[in-house]
């Protein structure tokens, strides 16, 4: 309980004015997560469904995610010649460095065109109001309430987030929800 609390006070800083900045409330994303899954919050396990468009971006070249409805989710700079920029279905782009693309994305035989995950089954925490952080490639990120954070790979600090709307197109649910450290434990067992 008392670990709980000092999580809680930690993750929701001191400063009054930071912590709520148009509807958003400021976190330290691993912070966040760790004090939603103690409160016993359950995470969501679901494969990526839907096909993605990729280009080569270039040095220098500035990509801002902007939804649909117009919400601007994060921005991110091409910093190298062979980082990829990835477009979803409905158009919202963003950044990926090469070496994770490749790891995360094979052409489609069906539709040479377009690329699928190669990723199989995510972790997602499902939010239950607006959050800003700081994304692992350093700028700012606002995902509304009803959005997902993606935390498969949390334990590299690697938790970004998904739109509501969003999420529900590119997601799809592939097994029963269980609590993140009880997966865990599943995976410990099974590399035995």
């Amino acid at each position: 309980m008392a670990q709980g609390l000092k999580l809680m006070r930690s993750y929701y800083k001191a400063d009054e004015n930071k912590k709520k900045e148009a509807g958003f409330v400021q976190i330290d994303p691993q912070e966040y997560v760790e004090q939603k899954l103690s409160e016993g919050e359950r995470s969501e396990t679901r494969v990526k469904k839907s096909r993605i468009r990729a280009r080569r971006g270039r040095v220098g070249e500035e990509i801002v995610t902007k939804m649909a409805d117009g919400h601007v989710e994060t921005k991110n700079v091409v910093k190298n010649a062979d980082d990829m920029i990835i477009m979803n279905p409905d158009g919202e782009e963003y950044v990926m460095p090469a070496a994770s693309f490749a790891e995360q994305y094979e052409k489609d035989a069906q539709n040479p065109q377009l690329y699928k995950s190669k990723d199989g089954p995510q972790t997602f925490l499902i939010l239950k109001e607006n959050v800003e952080f700081t994304a692992p490639w350093g700028e700012k990120m606002k995902i509304k309430k009803g959005g997902a954070l993606n935390i498969t790979r949390r334990d590299k600090g690697d938790i970004y987030g998904i739109q509501p709307s969003e999420f529900e197109k590119t997601y799809e649910k592939c097994e029963k929800n269980v609590p993140l450290p009880a997966m865990r434990k599943k995976k410990e067992d099974l590399s035995r």
